[in-house]
């Protein structure tokens, strides 16, 4: 005969409420002395492995050609996943999506591995082109690895840095080309 459980207990190793719909053969219960059951997990509790991964990893990765940089938030003990756009975003923006995020967060400073600043109007482009780097968030420090290019492959951010300049280029051509065919006009008005 199988048990059916509807009611709701909390893990004795991560304090966490789990609601039962049935006995799992990974779940231990217990009778105690409240009136709700003690749960013990049997294998290795999920919240620890979060905690593991909150302790100081902040991962980052390409993901359909744009940068994606999951950090783990202070408040909330979760971690949160950031897309980047190269060209538009600064450090400065990434501070303020994660102040943002999370309304505990005091201080975000990002430093190169030797230990100088970066400076907030650095666009993402440059710090990733700079390599490694180390980000810090109140008084936790991670070390941030930038993957390198898939396969000798240039990555989006060098070819949208190519791009960019090649509109500058022609932005600058279209203005001058702009001045010389109005410049007839201009002289005209100015006569009037």
């Amino acid at each position: 005969m199988r048990l059916q459980l509807l009611c709701a207990a909390r893990c004795a190793t991560c304090n966490r409420i789990l609601y039962l719909r049935s006995f799992s053969t990974h779940l231990l219960l217990r009778g105690s002395t409240q009136r709700s059951p003690i749960l013990l997990h049997t294998r290795p509790c999920l919240a620890k492995t979060q905690e593991s991964a909150i302790a100081g990893i902040v991962t980052m990765r390409y993901e359909r050609g744009l940068p994606v940089i999951s950090i783990p938030l202070p408040s909330r003990r979760e971690i949160c996943q950031f897309s980047l756009k190269p060209i538009s975003d600064t450090v400065f923006n990434l501070c303020n999506y994660l102040a943002a995020e999370d309304k505990g967060i005091d201080f975000v400073a990002f430093y190169t591995i030797e230990g100088t600043r970066i400076a907030g109007s650095t666009s993402i482009e440059h710090l990733l082109q700079l390599g490694d780097f180390r980000l810090r968030i109140n008084d936790i420090t991670y070390e941030v690895n930038v993957p390198p290019t898939q396969n000798g492959i240039t990555s989006l951010v060098e070819l949208s840095s190519e791009r960019f300049r090649s509109l500058d280029d022609m932005k600058a051509t279209v203005a001058s080309l702009h001045t010389i065919f109005n410049i007839d006009e201009f002289k005209l008005d100015r006569e009037r």
